[in-house]
């Protein structure tokens, strides 16, 4: 330990030659001992023999600051320099460089930097935003991250001044650049991996002029077939589940009754064909219409099909159609179908042809039918008759067909 006042008293020979060698060796040991010295100036060391530290007096001459926290200006390296000790643990660093800067809301304090190649340029810096955050950067040139392999850098990613990420390896994957995404390689790949239980893996894949989405079905770690679904860039071609997806680009479409074609709608939202078959083999009962054409001809004629109903189908055909016969055996039955005669008695004046009768079962004889007006009219008969003519000369029988 060797403290002095730094000066030198006049006396004997001997005297002052002891003063001399006692501030020499102040100086020689930077002032070490346990406490500060006595006499202090600004820019002056002291050796801390208590805390083994290396301490500066500050400009102002006030207090002791560490030596690293005065250093300023460039410092030259002629060699190597190793930092070696053990370390504390995760949160004492062997080095700390610290930022006494108090301002927030910082976008960027530069802390640290290593300036590019023979330059007074920074290159990678390392610093803080002023509100907590680390910032690791390169000063507007690319990073490069990799490996070392027995003094050879291989790069594995790129970041560009411009924020572009490139992925090395066999395949390249670009983010960021023109296309947002790009994978650059031989045959690239994207896995998408599920890892819940019984899950199928799926990959996007291009090989030449194909664009495919692979299926894993059994754990084999590649993909099996069919493939869910191809694309073929070169033929225009796709296929789904291994079937081809049929488009206007690859089917012969035509507004006409053309065959081989998939039909299309004309301007009118009509479709135009030669024939339907059906192969259903199923009938119903209840017919609410049939489908019927008014013409018969190609395009411009009134060849469209309509529905009608059986009143107008039998009306079209002209009574070309057998018209519907009451089969029961029923003397009470009252409802028959339109265009069925009977015979009836009506002894009341003589009605014209066409007139509208009232036939009724009657309650007297079960084996004839009277007018509603005759003695023993009971129930009338549905619908709508009319006289159609009469069978004798004085008894009053009548032919009534039922017209509706």
């Amino acid at each position: 330990m060797a403290q002095h006042d730094q000066v030198i008293d006049n006396g004997p020979g001997l005297a002052v030659r002891t003063d001399i060698n006692a501030a020499l060796a102040a100086l020689f040991s930077s002032n070490s001992g346990a406490v500060e010295p006595s006499v202090k100036v600004a820019g002056q060391l002291w050796f801390n023999t208590s805390t083994g530290k290396l301490q500066m007096r500050n400009a102002a001459n006030t207090a002791w600051s560490s030596l690293t926290g005065e250093l300023g200006g460039t410092i030259t390296v002629t060699s190597p320099i190793t930092f070696s000790g053990a370390s504390a643990g995760a949160t004492t660093p062997l080095i700390e460089v610290r930022d006494s800067v108090t301002t927030t809301g910082a976008t960027g304090n530069a802390v640290f930097s290593v300036n590019k190649q023979n330059s007074a340029t920074e290159a990678l810096i390392f610093g803080n935003d002023g509100n907590g955050a680390a910032l690791i950067g390169g000063n507007n040139v690319a990073m490069r991250f990799g490996n070392w392999v027995s003094g050879v850098f291989t790069e594995r990613m790129n970041m560009t001044g411009a924020g572009v990420f490139t992925f090395g390896g066999t395949q390249q994957v670009i983010v960021g650049g023109t296309y947002g995404m790009e994978i650059v390689g031989s045959s690239p790949n994207i896995k998408l991996t599920d890892n819940s239980a019984s899950a199928y893996d799926f990959w996007m894949h291009v090989d030449g002029q194909n664009f495919y989405v692979l299926v894993d079905r059994t754990a084999s770690g590649t993909w099996d077939t069919p493939h869910p679904l191809t694309l073929e860039g070169d033929t225009n071609r796709g296929f789904l589940f291994g079937s081809e997806i049929y488009t206007t680009g690859n089917l012969s479409v035509s507004q006409a009754s053309t065959g081989n074609t998939v039909a299309q709608r004309d301007p009118s939202g009509d479709l135009h064909c030669r024939l339907f078959r059906s192969e259903y083999t199923g009938t119903g009962s209840a017919i609410a219409c049939f489908m019927t054409q008014s013409a018969i001809g190609g395009v411009g004629t009134n060849n469209y099909i309509r529905p009608s109903t059986p009143s107008e189908a039998a009306a079209a055909l002209n009574g070309l159609v057998a018209p519907p016969v009451y089969t029961g055996s029923s003397a009470t039955n009252t409802v028959f179908p339109v265009g069925t005669t009977i015979g009836m008695i009506d002894t009341g004046a003589s009605p014209a042809l066409g007139t509208s009768m009232v036939p009724c079962l009657d309650t007297v004889n079960n084996w004839r039918y009277v007018n509603s007006a005759e003695s023993g009219a009971g129930t009338a008969l549905a619908g709508t008759w009319r006289n159609r003519g009469r069978t004798d000369g004085g008894q009053g029988w009548y032919v009534a067909q039922r017209v509706a």
